[in-house]
């Protein structure tokens, strides 16, 4: 959502063992939020990323960060999105990086 209004919500993920410390996640409908990314995993040899999408596709990206090294915390500020339900993941590790974010 273009220029969406900021909502002040900070959505903190870590990532440790290639795996999200959690599998559900919250954010505000129609206002930007910021996710702060706790990467644990020491690099290399594993990088990790945040991405939202709506389906299985590639095309169904609605959002996807630059990669993390770690150890390091990364701030990433998402964009506004309508209400609904997503999946969050992580590219290089979707198979065991996966989760849904919930939007209302």
């Amino acid at each position: 959502m273009p220029s969406a209004p900021a909502s002040g919500v900070l959505v903190h993920l870590v990532a440790e063992n290639v795996r999200w410390d959690r599998t559900s996640l919250e954010a505000p409908a129609g206002k930007t939020f910021t996710l702060e990314l706790d990467n644990r995993d020491p690099y290399p040899p594993e990088f990790h990323n945040f991405g939202i999408a709506t389906g299985p596709a590639v095309e169904d990206r609605v959002y996807v960060s630059p990669k993390s090294n770690g150890p390091t915390v990364s701030v990433f500020e998402i964009p506004g999105l309508p209400a609904g339900t997503y999946t969050f993941f992580c590219t290089p590790h979707a198979e065991r990086m996966t989760g849904v974010l919930t939007v209302r």
